[in-house]
């Protein structure tokens, strides 16, 4: 009796559930309620992709300290490239280190964690309250993020405070209270000296990544339908957005001089060199190439229109599983490693990442990384859906390819109302949709009818 009890706690503590493979069969995943382990599979080896050697060794010594008997499990290789080709090259890596945009070319390569196998993952939610829900994620899990990658506002205190504006920051978003949102910030443009103040920010038309967040100043977002035939450019979001790049073209952004928007120069890097513009644009590679002493430099998300605030454009990467892993049950330990407090604060100590985590919970290494960890919280991931007409080709490429974007610049410079822009932005995107084959809204409904 009492050794059929023990047999029956034994099935209960010891829970096997399924993990989808490349071919469609589930995967037996083991998970032990006792040791709270996935349980390891025997001469099991598992090789994980890492973004620096200190990381990957940082790893190997938390792993030898949670299994002191299966220390040669684990081995590493270092990736500079986040691309789906080269896993492709290297199917020998098992939790594979990749960003979003690339990771659903690998889909039928990539294993499917359902609810189950990520409740024993034990991933803390507080702690990464900040991560951003990828797409690709539904009911069952198959990209984990690490870290975002893009462009930050940040504020010059110290050229404010030369200029006799009050710095003062209660609310300790790293905004002057007095300049974060963009009304205050066209008031101050319009008054400021141009003695002291070269620029205000270095708004340009040249970069597209860079200028979408003005474009979602009146709440839009593009193709926040997740629908590829409608990116969302007839919306009255939109032309809110449109109407705030008309105010723009109403202020002077170098104080000293009106200038078109051909005239408006790319200097980003300038303003943290010359320390010569109240906000501007970095990304951490920029600032800490021309860092200097005496700054008083703060990154934050960025101001508001009314009450919307901008959201940039960022790039998420992380891991996810090779789905043909010869030993799932162990690469599922090394992932929930990685994501425990221990083993996140590791990428944290050995990488330069921006972390999708909450900064006040661990110990950032600088701060100007935690600024941005903050941040990085009111950006947004480019949509991940492909044409119907053809699905090797990306929805959101219209953005970048194409001709809309010449719009922008006449309606700055005044030459054109909103509504003419959003007119004709419609009737350019619509083009770029028929070009590629795509059924637009009104065809679709037409049809269905």
């Amino acid at each position: 009796m009492k050794k059929s009890l023990i047999l029956g706690i034994c099935v209960i503590l010891t829970l096997s559930f399924g993990c989808e493979s490349s071919d469609g069969k589930k995967a037996q995943i083991s998970y032990d309620h006792i040791t709270k382990s996935f349980e390891i599979e025997e001469k099991a080896e598992v090789c994980v992709a890492v973004p620096t050697s200190s990381f990957g060794e940082a790893l190997k010594s938390l792993w030898a300290e949670k299994h002191p008997k299966q220390t040669d499990v684990l081995s590493y290789e270092v990736v500079s490239g986040y691309d789906a080709r080269y896993y492709l090259l290297h199917d020998d890596i098992d939790l594979i280190y990749i960003s979003e945009e690339e990771l659903p070319l690998l889909l039928k390569n990539t294993m499917r964690v359902d609810s189950n196998v990520y409740r024993n993952l034990n991933v803390n939610e507080a702690e990464q309250n900040l991560l951003h829900p990828s797409v690709l994620n539904g009911e069952e899990t198959v990209f984990f993020a690490m870290e975002s990658e893009g462009y930050y506002w940040f504020t010059d205190f110290a050229l404010l405070e030369k200029a006799g504006v009050d710095i003062t920051d209660a609310d300790g978003n790293n905004l002057p209270d007095s300049l974060d949102t963009f009304e205050e910030i066209l008031a101050f443009a319009d008054n400021c000296d141009p003695e002291t103040i070269f620029c205000i920010y270095p708004l340009q038309f040249a970069e597209r990544s860079t200028f979408y967040p003005i474009l979602t100043a009146g709440g839009w977002q593009m193709y926040s339908g997740m629908q590829s035939s409608d990116p969302g450019f007839r919306r009255e979001e939109f032309k809110t957005s449109l109407e705030f790049i008309g105010e723009l073209g109403r202020h002077l952004f170098y104080p000293a001089q009106p200038l078109s928007s051909l005239e408006l120069p790319y200097v980003y890097d300038q303003a943290l060199i010359e320390g010569n513009s109240v906000f501007s644009l970095a990304n951490p590679a920029m600032y800490r190439e021309f860092e200097k002493e005496g700054a008083d430099i703060r990154f934050s998300r960025f101001p508001s229109w009314k009450e919307n605030i901008l959201t940039p454009l960022h790039e998420l990467k992380g891991y996810a599983i090779s789905a043909d892993c010869p030993y799932p049950n162990c690469a599922l330990e090394v992932l929930k490693l990685i994501l425990s407090h221990e083993g996140l604060q590791a990428f944290l100590d050995n990488t330069g990442a921006i972390a999708c985590l909450d900064p006040e919970r661990f110990d950032v290494p600088d701060d100007y990384r935690a600024q941005m960890m903050k941040a990085a919280g009111y950006s947004i991931s480019e949509p991940l859906i492909a044409l119907k007409s053809d699905t090797a080709v990306r929805a959101f490429d219209m953005y970048y390819e194409s001709g809309w974007f010449g719009i922008l610049r006449p309606l700055f410079d005044q030459e054109i109302t909103a509504s003419a822009a959003q007119e004709e932005i419609a009737r350019l995107t619509d083009q770029w949709l028929l070009d590629h084959n795509e059924t637009l809204p009104e065809e679709e409904s037409d049809a269905e009818q």
